[in-house]
């Protein structure tokens, strides 16, 4: 398989995020194979809800970003992910309780 240069670096859309998320591609689905690739960097305070079998959600921490690798194999029609509600700010402060 090869990886492409990740593109430039976007602010994911606010539909699925309760605050700025920024998104490097690495990697997009083609020819046979589906899997799609990206850094997704969320910064402090923010959270974006994702399941694979269960509903989830991951944030950053109150006073740090956190940073992923998503890879995952997308649809034919899209990239497979189910978008939940976001989290609100009452059930974020009882998740970093300290």
């Amino acid at each position: 398989m090869e990886l492409t240069k990740p593109s430039k670096t976007a602010k994911a859309p606010g539909t699925a995020f309760t605050g700025d998320v920024y998104v490097n591609p690495i990697k997009q689905k083609t020819g046979p194979s589906r899997l799609i690739a990206s850094i997704v960097r969320l910064t402090p305070g923010d959270t974006v809800w994702t399941p694979p079998g269960e509903e989830h959600w991951h944030g950053a921490g109150v006073d740090c970003m956190m940073s992923h690798l998503a890879m995952l194999e997308g649809t034919e029609d899209g990239d497979g992910t189910t978008w939940l509600e976001p989290v609100t700010d009452e059930q974020y402060a009882t998740a970093n309780q300290t």
